[in-house]
C-alpha cells in the first residue's frame, strides 16, 4: 500500500540525461514563434502604413483652403501680439 504508483507510469530516463518532451511542451516554442512572427508582421504593416500615410499620401483631411489658411494664420499674429503686450510679472 505503500507503493501506489506503479512503475508503468513512469519512464525511464534517456542514456544521455535529456528530458523526454511530451507533444504539448513541443508545442510551446512553436505557438511562441508564431506569436512573434505575428506581432511583427503587425508592427511592419503599422510601421509601413505611417510611413506612406506621411510620405506618399498627398491629401490630408486637415488641410484648409485658402481663405481659411488666410484667416487662421491673420489670428494667431493677432494673438501672439497680444500676448507680446501682456505684463511679464515673473522672468524665468
Amino acid at each position: 500500500m505503500a507503493d501506489d504508483h506503479s512503475s508503468a507510469d513512469f519512464e525511464p530516463p534517456h542514456p544521455n540525461g535529456s528530458v523526454h518532451q511530451s507533444g504539448i511542451s513541443r508545442a510551446r516554442p512553436a505557438r511562441r514563434r508564431l506569436f512573434l512572427i505575428g506581432g511583427l508582421a503587425l508592427v511592419a504593416v503599422w510601421i509601413f502604413a505611417i510611413v506612406w500615410s506621411v510620405t506618399v499620401t498627398s491629401h490630408s483631411p486637415e488641410r484648409l483652403d485658402v481663405a481659411s489658411a488666410q484667416r487662421v494664420a491673420s489670428q494667431c499674429a493677432t494673438a501672439q501680439q497680444q500676448l507680446q503686450r501682456l505684463p511679464n510679472p515673473s522672468p524665468i
